[in-house]
């Protein structure tokens, strides 16, 4: 099966796989959040284990956002932890990409010991773009404020009008738009509400069947 054979489907297979099938400066934009790496042992209220998707280890973000810089032809996009932001952000920058921090603002955040410290009420972004690349808007500031889904298909998904906001800043209509950690396929709903095409990899398949069900679509292998 060829790398365009995935492309508007939901395929059922390893990250890694995938990136290296996809040419070189053949993508528009990767928007992606790959697994952060932070599940602990659950307590009290609150589940901390996310499940086996988050424990894959930080190789397989490294080999994604290496991976990105060889396929992208415009922007990179990558929802990070905090651990993860200066790895993502200075690997980017030291490839000449116009790099950023972009930053999700959540009026309804996770709340843990609230009464001992600060809630963490964001998440970050790595924003990264080739020199000529595709930008839309004309003056925008750099945090975006959604509310954190509050029924979720996915312990960590992000909020569609998120993406799309994203997505409309940064590709025109029929552009291609690869996420290697598909997760509940919010970003291939998005393009698919949008106009445009996309490609990416999950490797749970609990989560491709709740793919197929939100884009109802065949599940490939």
């Amino acid at each position: 099966m060829s790398w365009k054979d995935k492309i508007n489907t939901i395929w059922h297979g390893n990250a890694s796989e995938l990136l290296k099938e996809i040419p070189n400066n053949s993508i528009d934009l990767v928007l992606t959040d790959p697994p952060y790496n932070i599940s602990q042992k659950s307590g009290g209220l609150r589940k901390l284990d996310f499940g086996e998707w988050d424990k894959q280890g930080n190789e397989i973000v490294a080999t994604a956002v290496e991976e990105a810089v060889r396929i992208s032809k415009g922007t990179i996009i990558f929802f990070c932890s905090n651990q993860q932001f200066s790895y993502i952000y200075n690997f980017l920058e030291g490839k000449n990409f116009i790099t950023k921090c972009l930053v999700w603002l959540k009026p309804n955040p996770s709340v843990i010991n609230c009464e001992h410290s600060y809630v963490t009420g964001q998440e970050l972004m790595v924003y990264a773009k080739k020199r000529n690349a595709l930008y839309n808007p004309n003056f925008k500031l750099s945090y975006f404020t959604y509310p954190f889904p509050v029924q979720r298909l996915h312990p960590t998904q992000k909020p569609i009008e998120l993406i799309k906001e994203l997505i409309l800043d940064t590709t025109d209509k029929d552009n291609l738009i690869l996420d290697p950690f598909m997760g509940s396929w919010t970003t291939a709903r998005a393009c698919m509400d949008l106009g445009r095409n996309f490609i990416g990899a999950e490797l749970s398949a609990e989560y491709c069947e709740i793919g197929r069900q939100r884009l109802r679509q065949q599940v490939l292998i």
